[in-house]
């Protein structure tokens, strides 16, 4: 009986010295990486290096420290603007920014998990604070902006068991590894059976959700750069996206938009480049299917285009290719 004892406590202090040293090893070798659920230690670390935020919580500097007497560019939109998953400098308004200041000042308020009435109210809200001195807004759009469903960021309950690995995963760094991607397949695999329906159902009303933010917009005499972004899970998604929204909302987009607007259909931009097979080039990291630095580039340079009024792959109002 006492060696059987013996046997039981050798075999446990084994399992937990080489989770010790496992977990420890994890901690050297294993990289932060961003989630799009927001979950994880590794997601957590990987904020705390990379991402700041102003005294509003958005991702830029202080509004009041802003260059004054200036044409402004302003982008609206959801975790796409606020660079979900990619480093401060990477982004696409700071990339914006860094090609255009000081000629023209720019503002993100990109607020990740938000709906078109989220932005709507954002916009609102500014317009006000930057006193009308507006030229361009940049308004970036992504399927989970569908009124009340930009649920990715919520956890849904999975039962006991995935609440504690759940928990097990904010806490080490070889359980976030190793569960964190079984946990957003099944967080994103439910949330876009949503979004999907959501489109199906009620894009009629969207469409006039979306179109109170372009007519804010003109009402304060500033442009529209629409930009679009495809859901990029694998290629089923990428149809999906330009079955259910993207051609839709461009199409919506060309009816109502006035002249010196221009739209970026980012879907295209991805298909007509070399890597377009490559889906690792194209995402944050393996897990995180927001934009990586390199499609936040290649968009930053079509807003450059258009708004230096250079060839580029957006559309004007014309319907005419620029």
């Amino acid at each position: 009986m006492k060696n059987n004892i013996t046997n039981i406590i050798l075999a446990l202090f084994s399992i937990f010295l080489s989770l010790f040293i496992a977990e420890a090893l994890a901690r050297i070798i294993i990289e932060p990486r961003s989630s799009p659920i927001g979950h994880g230690i590794l997601h957590q670390k990987f904020q705390l290096a990379n991402v700041t935020v102003n005294s509003e919580g958005y991702r830029d500097g202080e509004f009041s420290d802003k260059k004054k007497n200036v044409p402004n560019i302003v982008f609206i939109g959801d975790s796409f603007t606020f660079g979900h998953g990619v480093l401060n400098n990477k982004v696409f308004p700071s990339r914006v920014r860094d090609n255009l200041f000081p000629k023209y000042e720019t503002y993100n308020l990109g607020i990740c998990g938000s709906n078109s009435l989220d932005q709507l109210k954002t916009l609102e809200s500014k317009l006000s604070f930057l006193n009308g001195d507006l030229n361009i807004i940049v308004h970036q759009y992504l399927g989970n902006d569908i009124d009340y469903m930009a649920e990715i960021n919520i956890m849904p309950s999975y039962g006991i068991i995935n609440n504690f690995l759940i928990w097990l995963s904010d806490n080490s760094y070889l359980a976030d590894y190793i569960y964190q991607p079984y946990l957003i397949n099944m967080v994103i695999d439910e949330n876009l059976d949503k979004i999907y329906r959501a489109y199906d159902e009620k894009m009629s009303d969207h469409l006039m959700d979306v179109e109170k933010i372009w007519n804010m917009i003109h009402k304060n005499k500033s442009l529209i750069l629409f930009v679009i972004f495809p859901i990029y899970i694998d290629g089923f998604s990428l149809q999906k996206s330009r079955e259910l929204y993207v051609n839709r909302l461009i199409e919506h987009f060309l009816k109502t938009c006035q002249e010196g607007d221009g739209v970026i259909n980012v879907l295209k931009l991805i298909e007509q480049h070399p890597m377009v097979m490559n889906r690792n080039y194209w995402v944050a990291n393996r897990i995180d299917p927001h934009p990586s630095a390199e499609l936040h580039q290649l968009v930053a340079n079509e807003v450059i285009n258009y708004i230096k009024s250079k060839p580029g792959n957006f559309m004007r109002c014309k319907n005419r290719l620029q």
